[in-house]
């Protein structure tokens, strides 16, 4: 959240990966400001969640939005913001939002028009997953065995691994029926998809 109240597209509160380096703080400037002195480091300028959820609408089945809150007075409204943005943009259906923040999840959970998720699904939160309205659960893929699957579709919960980078990791997954999955290497995955959905030849 910048400090004109705007959600930018970042990981850290930090702007590390920037030109401004460590010394900028999201939350201690402006969007426009910001964007004028913080290219990337591919010189790509920031982007606002409205803007790059526009540009890349068209792109991938589903987008999961991270809320990171850094300031604990503005979690609800960042919080709403973002619900409010996706709601204007028609992609209810399409993003998928959590937040490590409390308050900001209490928000998350008393929207039923929205999609939402919870990261890390284990066998310590069994008891309590039916009772809380995230559709979504991910977890690392060393964590996935061959029943998480169907315990969490059991319970009307789906199911999404990350980070899925080599052929062989995404083999396994789907011999252990994981559909959804988080990738830094969407070539390789969308090859091998591709590749899942050819005929077989016939000899």
């Amino acid at each position: 959240y910048t400090k004109d109240k705007q959600n930018i597209v970042a990981h850290w509160e930090s702007m590390w990966w920037t030109a401004c380096w460590r010394n900028y703080l999201v939350y201690n400037h402006s969007l426009q400001k910001l964007k004028k002195e913080c290219p990337l480091n591919n010189w790509e300028q920031l982007k606002s969640l409205e803007e790059m959820l526009r540009d890349l609408d068209w792109l991938f089945d589903y987008y999961f939005v991270d809320i990171k809150v850094y300031k604990e007075e503005d979690a609800e409204q960042q919080t709403l913001d973002v619900i409010n943005t996706v709601k204007k943009l028609g992609m209810q259906d399409k993003v998928i939002i959590s937040s490590y923040n409390k308050k900001s999840n209490y928000v998350l959970w008393s929207y039923r028009d929205i999609l939402a998720w919870r990261d890390t699904y284990t066998l310590d939160e069994r008891d309590i997953l039916p009772n809380i309205t995230h559709q979504y659960y991910l977890i690392p893929s060393d964590l996935v065995t061959e029943n998480t699957a169907q315990e969490l579709a059991d319970i009307n919960k789906k199911l999404v691994v990350y980070t899925v980078n080599t052929t062989g990791d995404i083999e396994k997954l789907y011999r252990r029926w994981v559909r959804m999955i988080m990738t830094d290497n969407i070539p390789v995955m969308k090859e091998w998809l591709d590749n899942q959905r050819k005929p077989e030849s016939k000899h």
